[in-house]
């Protein structure tokens, strides 16, 4: 039986065209199934609301949180208890780059508003930079705090002191032209990469370029830097990754799979694995050594704006421009969670066998089963396959009984 048998969908929000439902043709042996609650999938639990992109997320340091930024909001959910636990709204423009100190006590966010913002993670409360104080000339679209905690490196690149309120640096370039942009784990250098096709590695203390690797065939769209501090990476428009050796500057290896722009690149833990997420809809797990594409990670029905490795490696998530948090098993390439955030902070988490928890004891307004060519509320199926915690159950162990 196909998982396209049934979905939750949400609901469009303001400023995003309504998307159609599909239509589902029904056999009697389905709809047999269907009324004992044996057909169900994620599929067909769907949002009455279209979601706004999913354009970056954060895990926090001790692998508790997940922040993202969506529309104008940033959302908060908490991985332990599976919830949503706070939206935290301040700005007036599209979020484009969330991160969390390194304490994972506060956040910052940048935005279209030309403001960043510092979140207090518990309290929700929040101090704005703008361009009012002159720290910020232009759209936010990047932004990489210090290991520190106590700066912050946004478009431009401009170095702002969180402390004071002031900006002690400009890097040398336009805002416009930054696409991407990463902080080293020891905080010593900046790493940026943009609209000019140059990788820039920039020294933290004097402000000065310390190499401009070989040019690139695109426009860059993603950096990062490894774990152990000895290579970085750069993901373009020309589809590909490629690996360099921050010492020689030598490109390593191009890894070439994705069949669109490369938005996001991360490495594992362990420095021996990078995930990719593409405007192709898909996220790639690659090896670092061989250069093979390990595992491919399909279901996004939009671009894959940023994507991560939770804090155990067992799994990856991804946010995306169809409004989904997704979380995807390392090994297997399976879904294991969809999540859905909404702004009045309701929320829903679904499994791919149908299951699913959310806000108000699982009476959430937003969702509701397409059955055929039926729709039906999120209750309709409540007392078979609502589950209480269903996001820390799927997370906490690899493999999960489906719902018969």
């Amino acid at each position: 039986m196909s998982d396209n048998s049934r979905a939750i969908v949400p609901i469009g929000q303001q400023g995003v065209v309504a998307s159609v439902s599909r239509q589902l043709a029904i056999t009697e042996k389905l709809l047999t199934k269907l009324r004992t609650g044996r057909a169900l999938s994620s599929e067909m639990l769907r949002p009455k609301l279209v979601v706004q992109n999913i354009e970056s997320l954060a895990i926090s340091p001790n692998g508790a949180l997940l922040l993202t930024g969506s529309g104008n909001n940033l959302y908060l959910w908490d991985m332990t208890k599976g919830n949503l636990s706070r939206v935290l709204k301040g700005h007036s423009g599209w979020v484009n780059t969330v991160s969390f100190s390194p304490d994972g006590h506060q956040a910052i966010s940048g935005s279209s508003d030309k403001t960043v913002r510092l979140w207090d993670i518990r309290t929700g409360d929040c101090k704005c930079y703008s361009a009012g104080n002159k720290v910020i000339v232009n759209k936010v679209y990047v932004a990489a705090i210090s290991p520190d905690g106590n700066s912050v490196y946004c478009s431009g690149i401009l170095l702002l002191n969180l402390i004071t309120g002031d900006y002690t640096r400009k890097f040398g370039y336009q805002d416009y032209t930054i696409e991407a942009l990463a902080i080293s784990p020891d905080g010593c250098h900046l790493l940026s990469g943009g609209f000019d096709k140059n990788l820039t590695l920039w020294d933290v203390i004097s402000g000065a370029c310390t190499r401009v690797f070989k040019k690139q065939p695109s426009v860059i769209c993603a950096v990062a830097f490894s774990p152990d501090g000895f290579l970085c990476l750069s993901g373009g428009e020309d589809s590909t990754l490629r690996l360099w050796h921050l010492g020689s500057g030598e490109c390593l290896r191009i890894f070439e799979g994705h069949s669109s722009c490369v938005k996001s690149v991360e490495f594992s833990s362990d420095s021996l694995k990078i995930l990719s997420g593409s405007q192709d809809g898909m996220l790639r797990l690659w090896d670092v050594e061989t250069g093979e594409c390990i595992n491919i990670f399909e279901g996004h029905t939009g671009v894959v704006e940023d994507v991560s490795f939770t804090n155990n490696s067992r799994h990856v998530v991804s946010g995306g421009s169809d409004g989904t948090i997704r979380f995807w098993n390392v090994e297997t390439a399976a879904e294991t969670a969809r999540c859905y955030g909404f702004d009045d902070g309701t929320w829903a988490v679904v499994a791919p066998d149908g299951r699913y928890d959310a806000s108000n004891d699982g009476d959430c307004p937003h969702l509701y089963w397409t059955v055929g060519l039926s729709n039906y509320p999120a209750t309709h199926y409540k007392s078979r396959v609502y589950t209480p915690g269903l996001l820390p159950m799927l997370l906490g162990k690899a493999d999960h009984n489906p719902v018969m």
